[in-house]
């Protein structure tokens, strides 16, 4: 009978040097790793035309081979018995009974801290708040408005060539407004005064202009309709002049500090404003 070729020796490996021949044997034949792959193989297997009990070539060497591995990867470990689990178990009942009581301890000290921190807490709340001295700091009185150029009462009702100045009007209305009203409401005159603020009325030919007054809390304020020739007037967005767009350019037509005079009816106060509606702006006086 022919003796045949160890399977562990790969074809590959014909015509090679004989150490790498040997080596890329020794490779092949390690390949099966785990035990189950081992027990099949150490099983013995029938080849064709090998007599029973006789040993063929393959199956001697996959014994002799995973013989080798077996005791190389070390003897089975064998289950536990019965006391050895017991033990185990009572070990780890042990681990959990100190862990058990570390944590009992650990919720001890965080209670005794919190009664701590509240005791504490209840001490501050207890004590007198002192507050802590303010600085007075002394208000002064706002300045009186100026003195009107002539007592009210020696003011006779204007008739519509009269003129009052925008000032005297404020004095008059702040100091005795019956008094005021009875003498300058629904009547129209002459008002004369520095020009403060101006803006155009909304969807109308006129304009609203304000008298400066050394009273913060009440002004003067006139609605006055626009003179004759103006055109495309509109009021500059701080509200310092009124503006005239015509076809050669935009022009300047009143400005705030310049001296206004204009014919008005007295409406009363209202709010912080004493009122004129019916406006007509008149020529400006020389200085």
């Amino acid at each position: 009978m022919a003796v045949r070729p160890w399977p562990w020796f790969p074809p590959q490996a014909k015509g090679m040097k004989p150490l790498l021949a040997v080596t890329l044997g020794l490779a092949w034949s390690m390949l099966p790793l785990n035990r189950a792959s081992v027990a099949a193989d150490i099983s013995p297997a029938v080849e064709p035309g090998v007599p029973p009990g006789g040993f063929p070539g393959s199956w001697t060497h996959r014994a002799t081979r995973n013989s080798l591995m077996l005791s190389m990867l070390g003897p089975a470990a064998e289950p536990p018995t019965s006391e050895q689990s017991l033990q185990l178990k009572e070990a780890e009942v042990l681990r959990l009974r100190d862990e058990l009581r570390n944590q009992e301890l650990e919720l001890q000290r965080l209670r005794s801290e919190n009664e701590s921190l509240r005791k504490a807490k209840e001490r501050l709340s207890q004590q007198p708040t002192v507050a802590a001295p303010t600085a007075v700091v002394p208000t002064q009185a706002p300045p009186p408005p100026p003195a009107p150029s002539q007592p009210l009462q020696q003011v006779a009702p204007p008739a519509p060539t009269d003129t009052v100045d925008a000032s005297d009007l404020v004095a008059y209305f702040a100091s005795e407004p019956e008094l005021a009203a009875a003498k300058f409401l629904d009547r129209t005159f002459l008002i004369r005064g520095t020009a403060s603020r101006l803006e155009t009325a909304m969807l109308q030919r006129r304009f609203w202009v304000d008298f400066r007054s050394a009273d913060p809390s009440l002004r003067v304020r006139a609605l006055v309709v626009f003179p004759v020739g103006w055109q495309a007037v509109f009021a500059a967005r701080d509200t310092s002049k009124l503006i005239e767009r015509n076809e050669l350019g935009n022009r300047t037509v009143l400005e705030t500090g310049e001296t206004v005079l204009l014919r008005a009816r007295c409406q009363g106060v209202r709010g912080n404003e004493i009122r004129f509606d019916r406006g007509e702006l008149l020529p400006s006086p020389a200085p």
